[in-house]
């Protein structure tokens, strides 16, 4: 089921207050004070309209830069970063808070550095980079805690026991939530305490101690009906429904879920509408699959074709909101089910469909998901740092007591250290290697970017598979991706065994290319050996399996690309140019087991293999295009 996060406080503000400052810009004369109010009126637009609130700010910076007021430049900046966290654009958000934090450091102001901070923090956390944001947010909590300043020191051990939460370690991030909660009550600040047993029912949720997450969930739940706090009744009643889900309390987890539904379509929360609609629809399904579940109510309906129709409508208006807001992360989750609600009604082409959305939607994001991995790997040997320099602090006062005893101990936990860095540091390179080529990842790693390159000599290859429905009439979803997968694994090896670089999957199609990242004088003959490889292993298995597996139709051609990284939310490298193109369209002019190449790639290759003139063929948006198939390889590999 679906966990949800807060991705910003809510905001009180009115009408009202934006109308007066609006009245007080309007006389309001080009100097610092005028830098505050477009501040205030950003910070007010931020919770209603994020973008005009991006347009305030924006104005902000641009008469602070004018006024040459290194003060309101910070001001300024520090707005735009809240703008755009509101409005969900995290890479700009933190971009902003860096620029705030290094003129706050450079202006000695310890209050202002705190809050950036903290506001930093929040942003890498909703980014994944944990480590980051655990590194800016015990900076901000040791400057709270100087300044005496109790209520922002709580709010960064709650989230700090929110990363550790993250980490699936329950122990510290209870030791951080506890804390947070017992200054919040110091305060006397309810909805605070509310929100910080949320987060506790959170951390309990991922260990799957249901019971102790629904304790929590239920005093935050009396907190905020108390008060009247609907958004955040929402939010705690959408996670509290996966925990009564978790202890298959259905009807309990319904009438949560509904309710959190009603909430946010009123509150205009489409991500929490998306959330709602989806736990419904998986929980519907759940229900369908369990045969002990005794319906008890009528949320509930009699007989599984009942549950398995109201699991499809629940989880296709979830799916279809998440395709408008773009909400991939929830997509890959609620495909699979939609696609497993099908395979039980019988109906094999939709299931089939939809169980390839979400290979094709998995594979695009996988470069990314391998990112936030990294993230991880690098956050729990930070993380672990961090604890480990607690413990030294500790050991330094302990000094004074005996000095031999802590020299020994001091070293040995040095030691320890070193081996636990460099045993996630190698971990953590795997991973990199396995989303980037290796040069490219030792650029990223030194220079901490990378350059997009054109590269005029390429040979591209894409192949599909001929059948690919068909062969799913005789085999389950999951039977036909796993035959998928071990296809591509074999592709994945061959490539390796040629110098090729893999692009991507999409789908059942599967794209790579010779002579990137790494020149290769021998970029085409290589690709197609393995194109020819490739029609060889695929005709063994037909073979082997009949039906069961598929036939492959390659294209290739040969050209120039450009390659690199481009974008910040899709970590991935990748090709684009019409040799690309051309490639595709190879493909779909090949035929099975049979390898189509371009009058390019013929050029380069025809001394060294046998191929067979198909003469001049249409295609589309290019016109007549000469076409061979290979036949075989004449003698010698180069």
């Amino acid at each position: 089921m679906t966990l949800l996060y807060w991705s910003a406080p809510a905001w009180d503000g009115g009408s009202a207050q934006v109308e007066q400052l609006l009245k007080k810009l309007t006389k309001a004369k080009e100097d610092t004070n005028k830098v505050v109010l477009l501040g205030q009126l950003a910070h007010a637009y931020d919770r209603i309209e994020p973008d005009t609130g991006i347009k305030y700010s924006s104005a902000q910076l641009v008469l602070a830069t004018k006024l040459q007021w290194v003060r309101g430049i910070a001001y300024a900046n520090s707005s735009l970063a809240a703008s755009y966290y509101v409005k969900n654009d995290l890479r700009l958000s933190a971009e902003y808070y860096n620029k705030a934090i290094e003129i706050w450091q450079e202006e000695g102001d310890k209050k202002m550095l705190a809050d950036n901070y903290a506001g930093a923090g929040d942003v890498y956390f909703f980014q994944g980079d944990l480590a980051s944001a655990l590194d800016y947010l015990l900076k901000a909590g040791d400057l709270y805690n100087e300044a005496g300043n109790k209520e922002n020191a709580a709010k960064t051990l709650v989230r700090i026991g929110d990363i550790y939460g993250t980490q699936k370690d329950r122990v510290r991030a209870m030791q951080y939530l506890r804390k947070g909660e017992d200054l919040y009550a110091a305060l006397g600040d309810s909805a605070a305490i509310g929100r910080v047993n949320a987060s506790m029912g959170n951390v309990h949720l991922g260990q799957h101690d249901h019971a102790e997450a629904l304790k929590h969930y239920r005093k935050a739940l009396a907190i905020f009906e108390r008060m009247g706090k609907t958004y955040d009744i929402a939010y705690v009643c959408g996670n509290a429904g996966s925990a009564y889900m978790g202890i298959k309390e259905y009807s309990l987890a319904l009438i949560h879920y509904f309710r959190s539904l009603r909430m946010n379509v009123a509150l205009g929360n489409q991500h929490g509408e998306e959330a709602a609609m989806g736990n419904i629809g998986s929980a519907y399904l759940a229900i369908a699959k369990d045969p002990r579940a005794v319906p008890r109510d009528s949320l509930i309906p009699q007989g599984n074709a009942l549950l398995l129709k109201k699991a499809a409508e629940y989880l296709h208006n979830s799916i279809d909101l998440c395709q408008e807001t773009g909400n991939t992360g929830a997509l890959v989750e609620f495909y699979p089910r939609l696609s497993e609600v099908y395979a039980m009604q019988g109906l094999c082409k939709p299931a089939l469909e939809y169980q390839l959305k979400y290979t094709a939607i998995r594979d695009s994001l996988f470069d990314s998901e391998n990112k936030v991995k990294l993230f991880n790997v690098q956050a729990q040997y930070e993380i672990a740092l961090k604890d480990k320099e607690i413990d030294l602090d500790k050991l330094a006062v302990e000094k004074k007591q005996n000095e031999r005893i802590f020299y020994i101990a001091g070293i040995a936990g040095l030691l320890i250290i070193i081996a636990f860095i460099g045993r996630e540091r190698k971990r953590s390179d795997k991973l990199l290697l396995n989303i980037l080529p290796e040069t490219v990842a030792s650029e990223l790693k030194t220079k901490g970017t990378t350059e997009v390159t054109y590269f005029d000599d390429v040979t591209v290859i894409f192949t599909d598979f001929v059948g690919f429905t068909r062969a799913g009439e005789h085999m389950t979803p999951r039977e036909l991706i796993n035959e998928l997968h071990a296809c591509f694994e074999a592709f994945d090896a061959i490539m390796g065994k040629y110098n090729i670089e893999k692009i991507k999957t999409i789908g059942d199609a599967y794209l790579a290319v010779g002579g990137v990242p790494r020149r290769d004088a021998q970029h085409a003959q290589n690709v197609v050996r393995a194109a020819l490889e490739i029609c060889t292993f695929m005709q063994a298995r037909k073979e082997q399996l009949g039906d069961r597996t598929f036939s492959v139709r390659i294209g290739v051609n040969s050209g120039s690309v450009v390659a690199g990284i481009v974008g910040v939310k899709k970590f991935a490298y990748d090709i684009w140019g019409d040799t690309v193109n051309t490639a595709a369209r190879m493909e779909q002019n090949s035929e099975a087991d049979h390898v189509n190449i371009s009058e390019s790639t013929y050029e380069l290759i025809k001394d060294r293999f046998e191929c067979t003139y198909r003469g001049q063929m249409l295609v589309k948006n290019k016109g007549a295009m000469k076409m061979y198939y290979v036949v075989a390889e004449k003698g010698a590999t180069a």
